[in-house]
Formats: structure tokens, C-alpha cells, sequence
């Protein structure tokens, strides 16, 4: 019995890839989040992805100041950068404490 056409190279180079990417974004959850002056804004608490898998944003608890207060704030994932085992945000801290809150759920 035949299992039919597999994947072309290029096609399972690009699967790989999303796959290692989707993994990515599982591992920011719990990583701290920085401003861009460098100041500790708390933990990701949720990573909000697209249908297609990409990242779309994250979702950051607070912690009491110095940075965004005790609440959660939504960040657009094309503000913020991985750095090994935290991110940055492309905000400093005065912007990010500017944010709403997000919506409960």
C-alpha cells in the first residue's frame, strides 16, 4: 500500500522551521521582560499567536515599581526582542507604564 507524495527538501526545510519557531514562542512564557532603559517590567504570563503561528504579542505581569505595576499589559510582538533567556522590549519603561491594562479574560 502506498502512502502517497512526502514533503519536498524545501517544503519539510520550511515545516522544520515553523516548528522550531512555534517552540520559540512556547519557551518566552515565564521569561522576564525589559524596557529598553534596562529596567525589570515583570514576567510573560501568555504568548498570543496568529493562525498562522506567528507571534503576534505577549502578555506581561507586573511587578510593583519601579516597573508597570501590579497588573498585565499587552505588548505587540514586533516590540520586543529575545535575549537568551529574557526579552527586551523596543519600549523604555515610561511607555510601557503607559499602556492599558489588559482585559480580563
Amino acid at each position: 500500500m502506498s502512502k502517497g507524495p512526502s514533503l519536498s527538501r524545501s517544503c519539510q526545510t520550511v515545516v522544520a522551521g515553523l516548528r522550531r519557531a512555534a517552540q520559540g514562542l512556547a519557551s518566552l512564557k515565564g521569561m522576564p521582560a525589559y524596557s529598553s532603559d534596562g529596567k525589570n517590567l515583570g514576567n510573560v504570563v501568555e504568548v498570543v499567536r496568529g493562525p498562522d503561528g506567528t507571534l503576534q504579542a505577549v502578555k506581561i505581569e507586573g511587578r510593583p515599581l519601579p516597573g508597570i505595576g501590579d497588573r498585565i499589559v499587552t505588548v505587540d510582538g514586533n516590540a520586543l526582542e529575545q535575549l537568551g533567556d529574557r526579552i527586551r522590549l523596543r519600549l523604555n519603561g515610561d511607555a510601557v507604564r503607559s499602556l492599558p491594562e489588559a482585559p480580563k479574560q
